[in-house]
């Protein structure tokens, strides 16, 4: 799952928010996918090296271009 809200925000190139992820997850597939899952996914992401931070005012999560998938850890 955390893989898969990494690659939308880099598919994205911009921010986006927890319902708009779950919604594109269910898009590709992903039919049990629920916000709170994805906020796990981001609050992950958010806190192991910094791969995705957090725009309070927007309400939404942009991808660090500086990570490489390679590094992320299993999810």
């Amino acid at each position: 799952m955390r893989l898969l809200v990494l690659k939308l925000l880099l598919e994205n190139r911009g921010s986006r928010g927890a319902y708009e992820l779950a919604e594109a997850l269910k898009l590709r597939g992903s039919h049990s996918v629920r916000p709170p899952t994805v906020y796990r996914a981001l609050e992950f992401l958010m806190d192991w090296k910094g791969i995705v931070s957090r725009i309070v005012a927007m309400a939404g999560y942009p991808a660090q271009l500086r990570c490489s998938l390679h590094r992320l850890p299993n999810a």
